[in-house]
């Protein structure tokens, strides 16, 4: 199976990431931990490492699926083909849930 790079809404790649894997599509979204400031409170929250993007493993031929959910806009493409990741390179720094920087 291949890794393919999904382009999705803004502020909607964990809600895509969810769904997908609600579908039993393996999905890699990894998140930061960033400090918001306000002028009276801090707060942390979670933020997509890659913006508008979530990366999937699948075969091909079920590229389509996808875009049943709510969010998706369309494949990265590179050369008229979908853009695709070598799974060496996703899992290089430990397990791909739980990376979290």
């Amino acid at each position: 199976m291949n890794w393919f790079v999904l382009s999705v809404k803004r502020s909607q790649e964990k809600k895509v990431a969810d769904m997908l894997e609600k579908m039993n599509i393996e999905v890699f979204n990894p998140m930061i931990k960033e400090v918001k400031y306000w002028s009276d409170r801090q707060k942390t929250i979670e933020t997509p490492l890659f913006k508008s993007y979530v990366f999937v493993n699948m075969p091909e031929k079920y590229r389509g699926l996808v875009f049943g959910v709510s969010g998706v806009k369309r494949y990265l493409f590179l050369e008229a083909k979908p853009a695709m990741v070598r799974h060496e390179i996703l899992s290089k720094n430990g397990s791909k849930k739980k990376l979290m920087i």
